[in-house]
């Protein structure tokens, strides 16, 4: 699927999804993938409205690769929208930096 795609196609299955959530019925499709996997495809998704807005985008993910057992999609959702949040706020021209990090049995990003 196109990313652009994904990005409209992503806001009735947020609604959707946060009656689940609400209701504890969110199912998750847990796969193996990388940190690195999510990371580059929520930049993907955002990449039109970057170069529109001219940002410089630094990306500084761990050098080992990390492998989660987690919904891709989801993941991907979560981190993207951040990322877009960054993007609309953060002044035109301006540097946005996306920064994983492996702590105590978790990933953090920011």
């Amino acid at each position: 699927m196109d990313l652009r795609a994904f990005r409209l196609s992503g806001f009735c299955p947020l609604i959707s999804a946060k009656s689940r959530i609400t209701c504890g019925k969110l199912e998750l499709r847990k796969v193996p993938v990388t940190v690195e996997e999510i990371a580059h495809n929520a930049v993907e998704v955002n990449q039109t409205l970057l170069f529109e807005r001219n940002h410089e985008l630094i990306l500084d993910l761990p050098p080992e690769q990390i492998m989660l057992e987690a919904d891709p999609h989801r993941l991907t959702q979560v981190l993207s929208n951040l990322l877009n949040n960054s993007v609309k706020y953060t002044p035109d021209g301006g540097k946005i930096h996306l920064v994983a990090r492996q702590e105590t049995g978790h990933i953090t990003f920011t």
